[in-house]
């Protein structure tokens, strides 16, 4: 007969274990060292820096690149290739921590360098273009340091499965998302305003972010920090504007003044050569003059400056239309200023003119450089609110004349044409009043087309005037400046001939203020000239209308390298 066997006692837990994972151990890790779950906090805390870091990074490269290539063909592609940087990333994370264990130390290293490494590659924008342009610039730049902080960051918030990635993943993007979206609007009236807040300000920033991370590794970065601070035409203020006229001095240019602004880099361009002056926004110009007559003219030398730009001086056509305003001393309201060309023809001629301008800058080298006179008012204020909260009122002031020129970088700020804008203008304009209206587009494109409808949609009666000849010949692209002439009556109006007094002595006066090139609407939209699908810009289209604008600009970038050399673009 078998033995029982007495039942084995159970061992009494050890006082060193417990039935619950502690705090302090460690999970396995798919690959790689183990997570240590008491890090998580400073962990994600250091993953936000890196974020900020990125967004910053971000801006800082889009606005580097503004003077160069023009702020929407810069954009054109930046938001998608960092969406696949991030998705790279996270998606290949276990190989990548294999080649690179430790990213967080050369980040910022490489990102003080990043101005260094875009200035050296500006020379190379006529040969890329606007549209790959970009690109390889940034290839070479920020988008290896936007990999490096989100290889940090995926290494910083790693999760115990490849499943639950995809949450600290898109809270990353969601992140940089929300933040670099916010930072335009949160800096734009600070840029220029400290060194910090400018191009290269804002790059350092971000290193500085990255090296709390990693301190070290800012003794190597130090190069980098000097040439910034020292050397790079577009960091330093005195000294760089010595380093780059050196530069530009072959090519008979002078800067005479710039400045960082709320509506990008904003300069004053003298040719010494060819004599003539202009006023520069990023890779656009907002208007100029001639010191001396243009070349063949000298003979009609008298003292009085000469626009580059002839659609600026046909704006001053309000005052010939007939009927027009009955008031004996008129009233105008300058939307936009540029140089002031128009503003100044309408103070000459004794109305009394109030402008509407966004940029302080653009205000004080109108007055420094171009002679803006001095007997108008001024209103450093966004445009659409200005409207906005003018005809809000039961009884708004109204104006004999409306002129609206807001054009520049290669677009238009869509929210200044839509049917909101034009009714707005519309209620502060008078009865007998005259509006004009200055687009650059292209005649065989929808953007022109529904800017003309929109226009047309509110006002009771408009003609189109483009500035040059379009010949006979049918033309694949027809780009133009024009200006489009309305009156709130629907009865047809007509200009009054221009005798020598509205020429003001220059000859710019003389050949082009006089609307000779009308736009044959009913050809342009049909027997009815109202034929769809050219809608009006409003809440429905704007988004359209603002993603063909952005195709367009690429054409302006091209046409913009006709008037000034590369040189004068790449160096600023």
């Amino acid at each position: 007969m078998a033995s029982l066997q007495t039942p084995a006692t159970p061992t009494p837990p050890s006082s060193k274990s417990t039935s619950k994972v502690s705090p302090s151990a460690t999970i396995p890790e798919r690959d790689g060292p183990p997570i240590n779950l008491n890090l998580r906090f400073g962990n994600i805390l250091r993953a936000i820096l890196l974020l900020f870091g990125v967004a910053i990074g971000s801006y800082a490269s889009q606005l580097t690149l503004g003077p160069v290539y023009g702020g929407i063909p810069a954009s054109l592609h930046h938001r998608n290739i960092c969406t696949a940087i991030f998705a790279i990333v996270w998606g290949s994370k276990a190989i990548l921590r294999r080649v690179n264990p430790r990213p967080l130390w050369v980040l910022p290293i490489l990102t003080f360098y990043v101005p260094v490494i875009q200035r050296s590659l500006f020379q190379y924008s006529e040969k890329w273009g606007a549209e790959w342009g970009p690109i390889y610039t940034e290839l070479l730049s920020y988008y290896p340091t936007l990999f490096l902080a989100i290889l940090g960051v995926s290494y910083l918030v790693e999760m115990p499965s490849l499943a639950l990635d995809i949450i600290p993943a898109a809270a990353s993007y969601g992140i940089f998302k929300v933040v670099r979206d916010k930072l335009p609007s949160l800096l734009a009236h600070r840029i220029g305003s400290t060194w910090i807040f400018t191009r290269c300000g804002l790059t350092n920033l971000a290193a500085g972010l990255y090296g709390l991370l990693s301190p070290v590794a800012l003794l190597l970065a130090i190069p980098g920090m000097i040439h910034s601070g020292y050397y790079n035409p577009g960091c330093t203020k005195a000294a760089g504007i010595r380093y780059l006229n050196a530069t530009l001095a072959a090519q008979n240019y002078t800067v005479l003044a710039r400045a960082e602004s709320l509506t990008g880099y904003i300069s004053v361009i003298e040719n010494t050569f060819e004599r003539y002056k202009v006023m520069r926004c990023d890779h656009s110009l907002l208007g100029g003059e001639w010191l001396m007559p243009p070349p063949g003219l000298e003979y009609l030398a008298n003292g009085e400056k000469e626009t580059i730009y002839p659609v600026f001086v046909m704006l001053e056509a309000v005052r010939l239309i007939r009927p027009g305003p009955a008031a004996r001393n008129p009233k105008a309201l300058m939307i936009g200023l540029g140089i002031g060309t128009s503003h100044n023809g309408m103070m000459r001629h004794g109305v009394e003119t109030h402008l509407v301008e966004l940029d302080p800058i653009v205000y004080q080298y109108a007055k420094d450089y171009f002679h803006l006179l001095p007997n108008h008012t001024a209103h450093i204020v966004d445009a659409v609110k200005f409207v906005q909260d003018a005809s809000a009122v039961e009884k708004p002031k109204q104006w004999d004349f409306i002129i609206h020129d807001v054009f520049t970088g290669g677009a238009v700020p869509s929210v200044l044409f839509t049917t909101d804008m034009m009714q707005g203008m519309s209620k502060i304009l008078k009865n007998d009043g005259v509006i004009a209206i200055n687009y650059a587009g292209d005649l065989n494109q929808r953007p022109a087309k529904m800017v003309i409808q929109t226009i047309r949609s509110v006002f009771g009666h408009c003609k189109v005037f483009r500035e040059d000849d379009p010949g006979d010949e049918e033309k694949a692209v027809d780009f133009t400046n024009m200006v489009i002439f309305c009156t709130k009556s629907t009865a047809p109006f007509r200009f009054r001939p221009a005798f020598e007094k509205d020429y003001l002595n220059t000859y710019s006066r003389q050949s082009f203020l006089y609307p000779k090139f009308e736009v044959n609407l009913v050809k342009l939209f049909g027997k009815d000239g109202n034929r769809e699908p050219y809608d009006v810009l409003d809440g429905r289209t704007i988004k359209e209308f603002e993603e063909l604008q952005r195709r367009g600009a690429v054409h302006h970038w091209e046409i913009m390298r006709t008037v000034i050399k590369k040189e004068g673009w790449e160096n600023y």
